[in-house]
This record gives C-alpha cells, structure tokens and sequence, in this order.
C-alpha cells in the first residue's frame, strides 16, 4: 500500500487504517499489516471468546511487541456497529488503543448520518479520555461538529471527500473540527 502511494509520505501522519468488517477476520489480518497498516479494527461482534481482546486481536495478526517485521508499532481497535452497546467495548476499552463507532450500518458509502450515535461516543470520551475515539459513516461538513464536540478524534470521510470539487478544503475543514474540539476539550478540564 504504501509503495503504491509514496506520495503518503509527506502527510503529517503517514498512518494507514485497515478497518475489518468481516466476521472472522482471521484471514486478512496479516495480510493487512504485511501491506502497510499500522492501525487494524475489528468489529466487537466477530469477538466470539471471552478474553482480553488486544491479546487476541495481536496474536490474530503477530502483533505480540508491536510489529517488528514491519518495522513499527501495530495499534487495535474494536468497531462498533450502531445495534451494538457502547457497553459492550467497555470491558476491552482500556485493551485497545481505539475504539470505531459506525454512525452508519456497514456495507456501502454514502449513507446518512446517524446522529444518535453521538452519545456513544460522548460516553467513551467521559469514561475513557485518553482512548482515540474514530467515528465512520455518513461525516462531512454538515457532521463533523456534531462528532468532534462528541469527543472523537478520528474521522472517516469516504462520499463527503471523494464527491467534492475541492477534496482538501473538505479534509482541512474535518481536521480543524476534531482538532478545535480537542483543544476546546483540554482547556475545559
């Protein structure tokens, strides 16, 4: 992935997201890393043993002590569809180092935003303030505060981005929200 991007480089984060919304996962995940990923989800209900999920989400993928292989850390997350319980990630919460609620039912883009979704995420920001919290489905111009002042800090932006005339004043004006409510956040506490 990223030698077929090497223009990636420049960002200012570099970071490449591979989200798995297959039940089970198993057998994409080290081919995920393997072409550049450095930060996998998986959704929560594919999780069917009890246990700690970061270590059944790094033993999935080799990723006991980050990603040496690879050359870099490899990071987890647990995704969320908008039927599942912001409480059911809670006991895993502080085993991974992401949690991704869907603010759409996965399967195609362009879908409308579900703004109801917005207390999940308002809950994982009180109950875990340091977790990175993404959210994913139907987040452009029209939705973007309402999800950054919710408290998360990754955005998704599939349509909102790929449909406009002007795609970086779209991921300018996204970043700005996320990184106005973090400030806004911080200054708060």
């Amino acid at each position: 992935m990223r030698d077929q991007f090497p223009e990636c480089a420049a960002w200012s984060y570099p970071a490449v997201h591979a989200g798995l919304k297959v039940s089970p996962p198993l057998s994409q995940n080290s081919r995920q890393f393997r072409d550049g990923a450095d930060l996998q989800d998986r959704p929560l209900h594919s999780q069917q043993r009890p246990g700690p999920a970061r270590g059944r989400v790094q033993a999935d993928v080799g990723l006991r002590g980050g990603l040496p292989a690879f050359g870099r850390d490899g990071r987890v997350g647990l995704a969320i569809k908008p039927g599942t319980t912001v409480e059911d990630l809670a006991p895993w919460a502080n085993q991974i180092d992401m949690a991704l609620v869907m603010t759409v039912e996965p399967g195609f883009g362009g879908q409308k935003f579900m703004s109801d979704m917005m207390p999940k995420v308002q809950w994982l920001r009180t109950q875990f303030p340091s977790l990175d919290i993404e959210v994913d489905g139907g987040v452009g111009p029209d939705t973007i505060h309402k999800c950054a002042e919710a408290g998360a800090n990754m955005i998704v932006s599939g349509s909102a981005v790929m449909k406009s005339d002007d795609p970086r004043s779209v991921i300018n004006l996204l970043r700005n929200a996320c990184v106005e409510a973090v400030q806004k956040r911080c200054l708060d506490r």
